[in-house]
């Protein structure tokens, strides 16, 4: 059974924490106000007493809460989820939330690089993802692309391979962190259609992306655009 964290213990959220409760999950839980989750400490769900609690108490870590703001205000901040989430730990947002949010979980992802950045991406075109490559470029970070780049940036090295189709944007950073989701994350195809994407911070799946990048940047049917 996993140690599980919960965060956001409305009707919907306190009802999957109950079935998990129910599996025989060892479950910890916060919302906002205490006592609606009551019945579920009752039931042998653990208390904790912040977001960031909640995350050094769990292995995977998931949040229902109302919409956006919300979601910010569950996981930014000395109290919030991510600065409790250490490496190896997984976050799932399940909440009805703006894809933007994302977006900005992304970028901010990107903005963390300290010395390499290796993407999958068939085009990266949104401006501000480009933005703070370039930034990062100029921070000195490595950064190299498999798919392609709308605008050519400085030091940013892009290969194209002839007989590889992406359908997913994957972000190696630093080697020990990655991003895995949905191809692409610009505004305007924002406004259609969801995005799905996970960060993860387990070292050894983002080695095993970055192996995975290291063998087809160096494939002979490579095709350099940049």
């Amino acid at each position: 059974m996993a140690e599980l964290g919960y965060v956001g213990l409305g009707v919907m959220g306190g009802g999957v924490a109950k079935r998990l409760l129910d599996a025989g999950h060892t479950v910890t839980g916060w919302n906002r106000t205490k006592d609606k989750a009551q019945w579920l400490v009752d039931a042998g769900m653990r208390w904790g007493e912040s977001p960031r609690e909640v995350a050094e108490q769990s292995e995977i870590v998931f949040t229902m809460v109302t919409n956006t703001a919300a979601v910010r205000a569950v996981t930014d901040g000395a109290d919030g989820i991510l600065a409790g989430l250490a490496p190896g730990k997984v976050y799932v947002d399940m909440s009805t939330a703006s894809p933007e949010n994302s977006r900005a979980l992304l970028t901010g992802f990107i903005k963390g690089a300290k010395k390499q950045l290796l993407i999958y991406d068939a085009q990266v075109s949104d401006n501000a993802i480009q933005k703070v490559l370039q930034e990062r470029s100029k921070a000195g970070v490595e950064i190299r692309i498999i798919g392609g780049l709308e605008k050519p940036l400085s030091r940013v090295k892009v290969r194209r391979l002839a007989d590889l189709r992406l359908h997913v944007r994957a972000i190696v950073r630093d080697g020990n962190s990655a991003f895995v989701g949905s191809q692409s994350l610009r505004k305007l195809e924002l406004e259609g259609r969801r995005e799905v994407g996970l960060i993860i911070t387990h070292g050894h799946i983002a080695r095993k992306i970055q192996a995975a990048f290291e063998h087809d940047w160096h494939r002979r049917s490579r095709k350099k655009v940049a």
